[in-house]
């Protein structure tokens, strides 16, 4: 699993997945720059939210990707992250 900035949406008029798709930017890395990436979005993420992302032959393991074309899958919003005993990340801002 990775964690990533949602950065944006994607469109497709036409899909063998039904949407919405969401832009991907690793944590930590400037969204300028960085490669990004496209997940399929069930749990209804927003732009500059932080999420979970599943990656590679697990995103299938859902009612809603079983046996679909998915490679990345947002699987959770992240509320708060703690590393080193210390919080780095709240999701009100509050956080570093």
């Amino acid at each position: 699993m990775m964690i990533a900035h949602v950065i944006g949406t994607v469109v497709a008029s036409k899909s063998a997945m039904s949407g919405p798709f969401r832009l991907l930017s690793p944590y930590g890395s400037d969204p300028l720059t960085s490669a990004c990436s496209i997940a399929l979005d069930p749990v209804g993420a927003r732009h500059g939210d932080l999420v979970l992302v599943a990656q590679g032959s697990s995103c299938r393991w859902t009612s809603d990707t079983d046996e679909k074309p998915v490679d990345a899958l947002i699987v959770g919003i992240i509320d708060l992250i703690h590393r080193h005993g210390k919080e780095v990340y709240r999701s009100d801002g509050s956080g570093v």
